[in-house]
């Protein structure tokens, strides 16, 4: 199966963008690496014979043939561990990737120590290390290795016709591919966008979405493009990826590969979301120890400012629209639920005077660590806002609920460049959600802990605060 690799960027317009990688299936080629290199080491420690040393020379090739195969494996990531490839298919590419790995290394260890190009013991180790990888590829497809790596499958939805679904399923799930975790028989794609069909639509993708979901797969011929563009902007504030197959009809007579086109991937997968989540754990973690004293002396000065409760509730939605309470420290003299309530302006009688010291350090934000703890917010994301400012905004721009994609954060990339405060005009509600959407198109760990360093050292990041 080819894989297109494209996403929707903006508007209709369709940009290169790489597929995701599972963290789980990537560490199948880091495994399989080391599992290359052990047998090569034990056959250089038996054919040694002083003592059954090994060189070091010896002990850095050995290294460096783990890493190449290890790089070689991932090179062909789409093509055999992502996709759903034969065993046949696996052992091949297995073979070449070692014949590769092992000539290359070889040749550099000849260039620079010297080492002869051939001997009998090297043979041992090709077929060796060879032989392991083989091994190991047998494996995944035994039903120990299928148990063994199920949890590293993406899970997947298939929607279209029930004959493009039957021919389409044993492909999709083979494996290593997709667990299929519901099919979605539809002739039409057209009639997901009925209101009917689309209250259906999204009442199962809160069931899927519960189920962990991965990949929604709309499959179709080329009849079926007109409704595409309706139906992926559908699913676009859903943190799944979302592929179309195209079909061709069977008495075409052409014999071609089905094509995979990707409209939308995932904006935090993978290894991302492992390196995402230990961020947040451990820098809210820290933030609470460090901030303690100031965490502490805030509540006193709240309490004996104004009557009330010291930590402010409201109801607001994070990833995929799902509603959480977020926690911060009371700053005005009411605490409105988030579904009837008054925005804050400048100069708002409402905001006591310990409060306005608070919203202008943005001290009163401090308790949402607890909530990224909690798993429902990170310390990085779009800011989520009330209920009722999160519906009229969906209504007032069309891609605003894409920000739902990601978790929503104490900080994010519209706040360091200024964005924060009140939304009263279009051009600020615009403004800031399309900051909002940059950091979701273009996230990476880097941008996160930049982010992070900029809300401490940018001016930017304390305008409008009040």
């Amino acid at each position: 199966m080819v894989e297109e690799k494209l996403v929707v960027s903006s508007g209709n317009a369709l940009s290169l963008r790489s597929s995701p990688r599972h963290f789980g299936l990537a560490l199948l080629s880091i495994a399989e690496g080391l599992i290359a290199a052990l047998p090569v080491l034990v056959v250089l420690h038996l054919a040694t014979p002083d003592a059954g040393s090994v060189s070091s020379a010896d002990l850095i090739s050995v290294a460096a043939l783990g890493v190449v195969q290890m790089l070689f494996t991932l090179s062909g990531f789409d093509r055999d561990l992502w996709g759903r490839a034969r065993l046949l298919r696996r052992l091949v590419h297995g073979f070449v990737t070692w014949t590769m790995a092992f000539a290359l290394v070889r040749l550099v260890s000849v260039a620079l120590f010297g080492a002869a190009f051939t001997s009998p013991e090297l043979l041992l180790c090709f077929i060796a290390g060879g032989g392991a990888i083989l091994t190991f590829r047998l494996l995944e497809f035994t039903s120990f290795g299928h148990v063994l790596f199920d949890r590293a499958r993406p899970r997947a939805v298939l929607i279209g016709a029930q004959r493009s679904l039957d021919a389409l399923s044993p492909r999709w799930a083979g494996p290593l591919g997709s667990t299929i975790i519901d099919r979605l028989p539809i002739e039409d794609f057209g009639r997901l966008l009925g209101d009917e069909s689309r209250n259906t639509l999204s009442a199962q993708m809160s069931a899927w979405l519960g189920d962990g979901v991965d990949e929604i797969v709309l499959v179709g011929d080329m009849s079926a493009v007109p409704s595409l563009e309706g139906v992926i902007g559908s699913l676009a504030s859903y943190s799944v990826g979302v592929s179309w197959i195209t079909q061709y009809p069977e008495n075409t007579g052409l014999h071609v590969p089905m094509r995979e086109v990707r409209f939308l991937s995932r904006p935090v997968d993978g290894v991302g979301l492992f390196l995402k989540r230990a961020l947040d754990l451990v820098g809210a973690g820290i933030g609470i120890l460090l901030l303690s004293p100031v965490l502490i002396g805030a509540a006193i000065a709240i309490r004996s400012d104004s009557p009330g409760p010291i930590l402010f509730r409201q109801e607001r939605r994070g990833l995929n629209g799902a509603s959480f309470t977020i926690l911060k420290f009371r700053s005005m003299s009411v605490t409105e639920s988030g579904h009837d309530m008054v925005q804050a302006r400048r100069g708002d009688p409402r905001v006591t005077r310990v409060g306005r010291i608070l919203r202008a350090t943005s001290i009163d934000e401090l308790p949402q660590l607890f909530n990224v703890l909690f798993g429902d917010m990170s310390l990085v994301g779009p800011r989520p806002h009330a209920i009722r400012h999160d519906d009229e905004l969906a209504l007032a721009l069309p891609r605003y609920a894409e920000r739902r994609r990601v978790k929503p954060g104490i900080t994010g990339w519209a706040q360091v460049h200024g964005w924060r405060g009140e939304t009263t005009t279009l051009a600020q509600m615009s403004g800031r959600t399309a900051m909002d959407l940059i950091y979701v198109e273009n996230w990476s760990i880097f941008l996160d802990v930049w982010i992070l360093i900029l809300t401490v050292i940018s001016p930017k990041s304390r305008q409008n605060a009040h």
